[in-house]
């Protein structure tokens, strides 16, 4: 008897949604009411933005500055090796010279490892200001237009990617498929750059 009770009250609870969805594009049925809902595309609003791609530019400004360097600096010790090379193996001139390829070797790889870890927060930096700037828009744009809660629906064109990137790509996304007229994606794009203009 319980196992019907509960099938009736799903029918009537899916004959509601329903009814609800044939009334507007992003109304469902809430404790309190009607619940309304928009989707972004978080991925191009962090890529399309001016901010977004201003931010893009200096880290990849500061990985080719960073690249160089370290260039130069190889560079630099694979001509100490080749001196090195030329030099009678057992001479002083040798041992000297075998000391500085080692100093110059050991400084080389901590000055790798620190600009990796530069990058690291470089980027973290970026992504923190970016981000904070989309969700401060967001909450503005929810706020204006009387939105319950705005989800995540990032393009899902898996096209050729291998799996780990699909699993990567359906654990990020909190909506799979939704009517196009709910994503106001192209708005909040308008507000980043308006903002950055200012």
């Amino acid at each position: 008897m319980r196992v019907k009770t509960a099938g009736v009250a799903s029918l009537i609870v899916a004959a509601g949604l329903v009814g609800v969805f044939a009334r507007g594009a992003y109304n469902v049925v809430g404790a309190d009411g009607v619940v309304k809902i928009a989707v972004v595309d978080l991925k191009r609003i962090a890529s399309e933005s001016k901010m977004g791609l201003e931010r893009a530019k200096q880290v990849e400004a500061f990985i080719n500055e960073k690249n160089a360097e370290i260039g130069r600096e190889r560079e630099d010790l694979k001509k100490l090796v080749e001196e090195l090379n030329l030099l009678d193996v057992d001479s002083e001139a040798a041992k000297h010279k075998r000391r500085i390829v080692t100093e110059r070797a050991a400084l080389l790889k901590a000055k790798e490892a620190l600009g990796a870890s530069e990058l690291q927060l470089s980027r973290a930096a970026a992504y923190r200001e970016v981000y904070s700037k989309i969700f401060g828009e967001l909450e503005k744009y929810r706020k204006a237009n009387g939105l319950t809660m705005i989800l995540r629906k990032d393009d899902m064109d898996l096209g050729e990617l291998p799996p780990v990137s699909v699993m990567g790509l359906l654990r990020s996304n909190s909506v799979l498929v939704v009517d196009p007229a709910v994503d106001v994606t192209d708005q909040i794009l308008k507000a980043m750059d308006a903002s950055a203009a200012k």
